[in-house]
């Protein structure tokens, strides 16, 4: 799960990289400014979703450490959960109002498969990240719930 946290932080990097050069040959089109400025829009929430995730994930990492250095104490800020699961459902909104929007070119096979194979990808990136922050929301449980056992278990031989 370490690597899969690894992947998603490099892929949240590429989305960035990917939507910052979007914008600026948006900014080199002539649209009508109504489009540029949805598209701001749409793409500086995407800009700013994805560097919270990663955010998230390494504040997150340190639960899929060694029992010693996990630091169990310490919670992760509810608003490091928030953005991990609207992220992922924001993601999988946007590409699928894409898909729609696009059907008709795509029916008719005015496609292009790169196009197809990235919106593919950003799926699948999209349903990895919801599984793995409810993995993790499991993960913690079960780990706070082995702790608390095991500090139950080495109270009972203690003589107060």
């Amino acid at each position: 799960m370490r690597a899969l946290k690894i992947i998603l932080i490099i892929v949240s990097l590429l989305i960035i990289i990917i939507f910052l050069s979007a914008m600026h040959q948006i900014s080199m089109m002539n649209a009508p400014s109504s489009f540029t400025t949805i598209m701001y829009t749409i793409m500086g929430v995407l800009i700013f979703l994805s560097a919270a995730n990663i955010l998230y994930h390494i504040k997150s990492f340190r639960f899929y450490r060694g029992n010693k250095r996990q630091r169990l104490y310490k919670k992760l800020h509810k608003i490091f959960w928030v953005i991990g699961f609207v992220f992922p459902v924001f993601l999988f909104v946007l590409l699928s109002f894409s898909v729609y929007g696009n059907s008709v070119r795509f029916a008719n096979g005015y496609y292009n498969s790169g196009e197809v194979a990235f919106t593919i990808i950003l799926f699948i990136v999209s349903i990895v990240e919801f599984i793995e922050t409810l993995q993790l929301q499991k993960r913690i449980k079960k780990l706070r719930e082995t702790h608390d056992i095991k500090k139950e278990i080495d109270d009972i031989g203690e003589i107060n």
